[in-house]
């Protein structure tokens, strides 16, 4: 068992993923609204600080998930039945993730 939750066989249904996929789904659609809306108003304004808010927490859950898998996959060692497709899958999301926190660090902090 690592941390809060143990490895399953389908880590896909747990609630843990159900919510921070959703989160992280949130995130892009308002990330797109945000950037193609073309009005200054209320709206925008409001959906660029819950975006951001829950933008560290999906990041946050989502660190958290990747953490994990490769504590639970360095621990056991890597299975060779997997896919280099899959293993690309996995690095380029975290990739994504990292970069996503690169660029939307350098939006809060420069306004």
């Amino acid at each position: 068992m690592i941390g809060a939750l143990s490895f399953r066989k389908n880590p896909w249904r747990t609630s843990f993923f159900l919510i921070t996929f959703a989160l992280f789904l949130f995130v892009v659609v308002s990330g797109f609204i945000t950037f193609f809306w073309p009005s200054a108003d209320f709206f925008i304004q409001f959906n660029v600080l819950f975006h951001t808010g829950v933008g560290i927490l999906t990041g946050l859950l989502m660190g958290y998930f990747y953490l994990r898998h490769w504590l639970v996959h360095r621990e056991n060692g890597t299975d060779r039945r997997v896919s280099r497709s899959y293993r690309w899958i996995g690095h380029g999301a975290g990739i994504l993730l990292i970069g996503s926190f690169l660029t939307g660090g350098v939006m809060v902090f420069t306004g």
